[in-house]
């Protein structure tokens, strides 16, 4: 088993590398934009746990190749060499981008039921990606046709709190072809390009629609399937070799007066012939996630998702904010177990936005009162992040 593992990562490795090199190869000095985000979250009640993000990313724009911007971006364990903004002719937009991601790809390590962890149905996931996207823009309104090639690489854990069970049936090394058709209205202003800020200040309205398939060269049933080994075992991961994903998402911000102002966020996911590789990463209080106040990063993964957070900011002084948000996410399966119905779960928390210049302060607490299974006491998290944006 040590060397089929050995192997099993070595073309992810090769692919890390040359990304790598790319990144180091970015000119020091080189006019453009640097951001970089240093943040952590936690959960402290009813179990202990954490992750945390290490982000540094370089933003180049005007690179004489008719208005692309070149971004280089290394977070935490992903790194991405994207070229965006090519314009072919007037009203189409072109680009590619190339990216890697190291072990803890979708959370896979990370296995949690009714909010409680067990780390032998974790495992070491990675994938190297080749995408390229084409985009035809008419005013706020965008449609934009995308494929990705993707190659998943998988192995036993037994560090770092991840204790694979022998027998845990890990998914099979795949390539997956991902087309994706999506229409974007686009009428939202603020600060969402910046990349220090996690959390942006939006104002005006964007929503959108996307729909796409995943076909992959190898699929079986995988997982925690021995009812003698695992209990309860997990029949879930059964994909279909073609697999079909609609999501739907809006993003809206609004002035209530001078110092107070509101924000909404919702999405909306059906998916058919899923597993755990591509459903939604649902709990938590970080950008990466669909956000669930209280809960673990990704405590739930939902094949069927409705999901929103509201938020309430008051300005206190100067660029500084302060509020409160409410997130109610409705998802399937929600005991985690192949056969438990659909379940509705919510959290509350406050969160205080600090500007001080280039630099960026977020604290975020939160508590899901739904998240009863171990404690009646529901869930409880933080969130801390530290940014800071220059450039152009």
């Amino acid at each position: 088993m040590p060397d089929q593992a050995a192997g099993a990562t070595d073309p992810w490795v090769r692919g890390f590398t040359a990304l790598s090199l790319l990144l180091l190869s970015v000119p020091a000095g080189a006019a453009g934009k640097i951001s970089v985000v240093g943040a952590g979250g936690a959960w402290l009640h009813p179990e202990l746990g954490g992750h945390g993000i290490g982000l540094v990313a370089y933003e180049r724009p005007d690179t004489g190749r008719r208005g692309a911007v070149l971004t280089v971006e290394l977070n935490t364990d992903t790194l991405r060499l994207r070229l965006d903004g090519l314009r072919p002719t007037p009203g189409l937009e072109a680009g590619a981008q190339l990216a890697g991601e190291a072990l803890y790809a979708g959370l896979l390590p990370d296995y949690y039921r009714e909010g409680r962890r067990d780390p032998a149905r974790g495992f070491w996931a990675s994938y190297v990606e080749g995408s390229g996207w084409l985009k035809q823009i008419q005013g706020q309104h965008v449609l934009e046709l995308r494929i990705a090639l993707r190659g998943w690489f998988f192995n036993r854990g037994d560090l770092l709190g991840v204790e694979t069970a022998p027998a845990l049936e890990l998914p099979p090394t795949t390539a997956a072809l991902e087309p994706r058709l999506s229409y974007t209205y686009w009428r939202l202003g603020g600060d969402i390009d910046q990349r220090h800020r996690l959390f942006p200040r939006v104002r005006g309205l964007a929503l959108g629609l996307e729909v796409g398939l995943e076909a992959r060269s190898d699929t079986r049933a995988w997982g925690a399937r021995d009812p003698a080994v695992f209990d309860p075992p997990d029949p879930r991961n059964d994909p279909l070799p073609v697999a079909f994903v609609a999501r739907q998402w809006l993003r809206a911000g609004l002035p209530l007066a001078p110092r107070l102002r509101t924000q909404l966020t919702q999405h909306a996911l059906f998916g058919s012939g899923l597993d755990d590789l591509n459903r939604a990463r649902v709990g938590g209080m970080n950008p990466y996630v669909v956000p669930l106040a209280g809960a673990p990063w990704a405590a739930f993964l939902a094949g069927r998702l409705l999901a929103a957070e509201w938020s309430l900011h008051v300005k206190v002084h100067g660029e500084q904010e302060v509020g409160l948000l409410a997130d109610v996410a409705w998802i399937d399966d929600a005991d985690r177990t192949g056969r438990s119905g659909d379940g509705v779960h919510g959290g509350l928390g406050l969160f205080a936005d600090l500007r001080l210049g280039a630099y960026q302060i977020d604290v975020r607490a939160g508590w899901s009162p739904t998240l009863r299974a171990i404690s009646s006491a529901g869930s409880f998290g933080l969130f801390l992040a530290l940014g800071y944006g220059d450039g152009l």
